[in-house]
């Protein structure tokens, strides 16, 4: 008979496709490059906590981060030799959730990072070496693993007998975790600013950037109970629809077009308190990413030789211009070259305009067909595109 067991839900083949071709492929050259800048917001991981008797984050369930990612503050984790080493240079704010135990290094570089003028955000279970500048509820941590898969499976058939009372207990705690994510926000208001925001928890935000050009993913994580997982009740696995409006950070006006690089095209936006303001919506749960450029993109220009020969490379540089020139960003490209039979010449794809410019090498066999090469480039961003034909020499 048949072994094992495949614990896959029927619609991952269809998402993965999805996320492979919609998003890997034409925007995967485009993130390597794209960097993070150093965040404004970072949680503290204390080792001293942890070792005498504090709580554990226990691995990627972090309830600290993702604390502050529903808030819409994009943290990063820094740790307490980076606290020691004067490391928090660019960082604003940090998080010490139930920080009971720290060494002297670090308590004394907390308390360079609040002389600099760093707000520590923390909880009354903060060493009573340091005076925390905003004092907020504590989060609740995971318990310790249990090691004992006989436990657990009890565990599992325990909450499929009592669904509704699992379901209610997780929906209780989706309250408790939003009525923490208002606590901070409203504490941390009128002292601090995010660079990216959103109108919901539901809709987390993350900063990325090159050079003076703001990137933002815009991610739905609005759930509830599905018919895979979720119907034991532990899982909010489906995603529903949601909408509301991200924003970015521009008090000086600098911004002025914003780019959706996830679908492609121009979207409209809204300027409100020093911020620009972009509309979203989604029907499941789904991302967005955002390109905020200085000046709108005004057409692309392709460029290669009229001629090649036989095995010989075709030289291409594709171009993405503003009223200035090149825009200075990096963005995503398509560029593609077929042969006097329609058929694709290989080293074609999706690539990475750096600075708006993109430069690629196109070899061509000895065996195509008689005929003109025909060459074709398109700027996602804004949906331009530019064809141009190259004759084969003998």
């Amino acid at each position: 008979g048949k072994k094992g067991y495949c614990f896959t839900n029927p619609e991952v083949p269809i998402r993965l496709r999805h996320l492979l071709k919609d998003v890997v492929a034409p925007l995967g050259p485009m993130l390597k490059r794209l960097g993070r800048a150093r965040p404004r917001v970072a949680v503290l991981e204390s080792f001293t906590t942890c070792v005498f008797g504090g709580p554990h984050t226990w691995g990627w369930r972090a309830p600290a981060v993702s604390l502050l990612q529903r808030a819409r503050l994009d943290p990063c984790v820094v740790y307490e030799e980076d606290v020691e080493t004067g490391r928090l240079a660019g960082i604003d704010v940090v998080y010490a959730p139930q920080c009971k135990f720290l060494s002297a290094a670090a308590v004394a570089g907390l308390r360079e990072f609040q002389a600099r003028g760093g707000i520590v955000l923390a909880d009354s279970q903060l060493a009573r070496a340091l005076v925390p500048d905003v004092l907020v509820n504590p989060i609740k941590f995971a318990e310790i693993p249990k090691s004992d898969h006989a436990a657990e499976v009890n565990e599992m058939e325990a909450a499929r007998a009592n669904k509704s009372g699992e379901q209610e207990a997780m929906l209780r705690a989706q309250i408790e975790d939003r009525a923490l994510v208002k606590d901070v926000r409203a504490k941390l208001k009128g002292r601090y600013r995010p660079e990216s925001d959103s109108s919901t928890p539901d809709i987390v935000v993350y900063n990325r950037r090159h050079r003076d050009t703001p990137y933002l993913f815009a991610v739905n994580d609005k759930r509830t109970f599905g018919d895979y997982v979720g119907q034991w009740g532990r899982t909010m696995e489906k995603g529903l629809p949601n909408k509301g409006d991200v924003s970015i950070s521009d008090p000086d006006g600098r911004l002025g077009a914003v780019y959706e690089l996830s679908r492609g095209g121009a979207v409209p936006v809204a300027r409100r308190e020093g911020r620009i303001v972009i509309p979203v919506s989604y029907d499941t749960n789904d991302g967005r990413l955002f390109v905020a450029l200085a000046e709108p993109i005004k057409r692309v220009v392709l460029d290669a030789a009229p001629t090649v020969a036989r095995g010989g490379t075709v030289h291409v540089r594709f171009s993405v211009l503003d009223v200035s020139g090149p825009v200075p960003a990096l963005l995503p490209v398509e560029i593609r070259m077929t042969d006097a039979k329609g058929r694709e010449i290989d080293g074609g794809g999706y690539f990475c305009a750096v600075d708006g410019v993109c430069t690629v090498d196109l070899p061509v066999s000895l065996d195509d067909p008689d005929g003109v090469y025909r060459l074709m480039a398109r700027d996602r961003a804004s949906g331009f595109s530019a064809t141009c034909t190259i004759e084969r020499t003998r």
